[in-house]
């Protein structure tokens, strides 16, 4: 019974236009609290947050970094790229390849993306990321620099990744655990597992919530979370998020 329009933009102008009345739900890769620091914990708590799936960044390097070696680094090792304080592949023991320098990729500040991995993985959503050499907005962006790239690193939505392709995912070793792609990248403790949110604002009325309800299905999940390569909510989750919308649906 309900016309929708969905238009593309970072979790930050999402939410910025659910604020302004310019929407009715704003969908954030990242918690509103990282998206609005400055913001107060009032004005925080006009914001009502709806978790419909979750989100897992593999971090990616170039074809050639993946042959010559590098399969798998350290939660550490990407936080020094990340910060500056690696600067060659050579300083990776892994890596068995030509002396070259690391190119750095992130996303566009303010993106959720890159929010989520400065606060899950640099441990402060405004945390310095001196290593960056390039930022691009889209993900479809960062996998065409990867593609065409030999001595780059990036962290990339889960749906853009190819594991025999030109952007292949790397695991990650977080004290002891590997996480690696297909295997484990939803469970909770991976650092750059994320929930998908679908915000609304001073409470969720009617039509609102017919629509996360219907995302909240089994259907939902099938044909809306999964397809997309994303994480389908477990039962105990859908659950929860569906009471919720008890009261209005």
């Amino acid at each position: 019974p309900f016309n929708v329009t969905v238009g593309l933009s970072h979790s930050g102008t999402g939410l910025e236009k659910l604020e302004g009345g310019q929407v009715d739900l704003g969908n954030a890769s990242a918690p509103v609290d990282a998206e609005f620091p400055e913001k107060s914990q009032e004005e925080l708590g006009k914001f009502v947050d709806h978790v419909v799936g979750v989100d897992a960044q593999p971090i990616v390097v170039s074809r050639e970094v993946y042959d010559a070696g590098v399969t798998g680094l350290t939660a550490e090792q990407v936080r020094a790229i990340y910060q500056g304080e690696i600067t060659r592949w050579s300083e990776i023991d892994a890596y068995d390849g030509p002396d070259k320098e690391i190119q750095a990729v992130g996303r566009a500040e303010g993106s959720g993306t890159d929010t989520a991995f400065r606060a899950n993985l640099l441990g402060d959503p405004d945390a310095p990321m001196s290593g960056v050499d390039v930022r691009k907005g889209q993900n479809q962006q960062v996998k065409t620099l990867v593609s065409n790239s030999d001595n780059a690193i990036a962290y990339l939505a889960l749906a853009f990744v190819e594991p025999d392709g030109p952007v292949p995912p790397i695991a990650v070793e977080l004290e002891g655990t590997t996480y690696e792609y297909g295997k484990n990248l939803g469970a909770k403790d991976y650092p750059l597992s994320r929930d998908l949110h679908c915000y609304t604002i001073n409470g969720t009325d009617e039509r609102e919530s017919a629509f996360l309800n219907m995302i909240l299905t089994e259907f939902g999940q099938q044909e809306f979370v999964e397809p997309n390569n994303y994480f389908k909510l477990p039962p105990d989750r859908l659950e929860e998020e569906r009471n919720k919308l008890a009261d209005q649906v």
